[in-house]
């Protein structure tokens, strides 16, 4: 049983303060452990599905922005595009709009640190 804290979410995690790279690299050894059980930072008791499908979408939201710079598309443009919202954001609506509109700008202050990293060659 791993104890995972925030590495492993059921929502995908927010991305905020998030440095990408060594989150992959912290879900790729989670996946080499031999676990069945994860209790994560979010969520409820889960297996290595959940974490599979985070490093999948964080891989992808890593292409999605990568995309968007070898266009030239500005960091500003890029964070408050729909289609990576459509694609990407995950927020409970049940929770009111407040927190929705928290959510998007955390979302797009991840996709602004990504857009950072990936500038920077990381």
């Amino acid at each position: 049983m791993l104890f995972s804290s925030d590495v492993v979410s059921h929502s995908g995690g927010g991305m905020r303060d998030a440095h990408l790279g060594d989150w992959i690299r912290a879900l790729e050894w989670i996946e080499s452990l031999p676990i069945e059980t994860i209790v994560p930072g979010h969520g409820g008791i889960c297996g290595m599905d959940v974490v599979h499908r985070q490093k999948d979408r964080i891989l992808s939201i890593r292409e999605a922005v990568d995309q968007f710079v070898r266009k030239g598309v500005s960091k500003a443009e890029t964070a408050k595009d729909e289609s990576l919202a459509q694609r990407f954001f995950k927020a409970d609506s049940s929770r009111g709009e407040y927190w929705l509109q928290q959510c998007r700008e955390t979302f797009r202050e991840g996709i602004s640190r990504v857009y950072d990293k990936i500038m920077r060659g990381n």
